[in-house]
């Protein structure tokens, strides 16, 4: 009898499952859900790799923040090789820093690669190369590890 409840009390056996895989309609999801975020205000989105984010601010600010000229804005800053910030406004070409004081950019869902972006007068296109972004003028920039440069 006291075998029988010894072994009525015992653990059960570990099991091996397999890692839980991603959800493809949950990341579906996401970049569409990305995708209506901006196009209704303000938002922020990142590379998978980390190294380059924007912040999206619509015309007529977030609340907190104005761009220069009253209009939309979309600043992208990369932190490797060397940091620097990308902005460009609805209208007009881009203008880059090197030498940011606030480097602390972005953050924000992840745009996978493949993705596309728009909200307000940019679209932005993710690609294992670099994050492509332009504005209504067609003005336009690309960043990655590799490279920083406007168009």
């Amino acid at each position: 009898m006291f075998l029988v409840l010894l072994a009525a009390c015992a653990p059960a056996p570990p099991t091996t499952q397999a890692p839980p895989q991603p959800d493809r309609a949950r990341v579906d999801a996401t970049v569409a859900g990305v995708v209506a975020l901006v196009a209704n205000g303000p938002a922020d989105f990142e590379a998978p790799s980390g190294n380059v984010g924007c912040n999206y601010i619509p015309e007529g600010a977030n609340g907190v923040y104005h761009s220069p000229d009253g209009g939309a804005e979309l600043i992208c800053d990369r932190l490797e090789p060397s940091y620097m910030r990308f902005s460009l406004s609805g209208r007009g070409i881009v203008t880059i820093d090197e030498h940011v004081r606030d480097t602390g950019c972005c953050g924000g869902p992840v745009l996978p690669y493949g993705a596309h972006w728009q909200g307000g007068p940019f679209q932005c296109d993710m690609r294992e190369i670099g994050l492509t972004c332009s504005n209504a003028d067609g003005h336009s920039f690309t960043l990655s590890r590799s490279a920083a440069r406007a168009r």
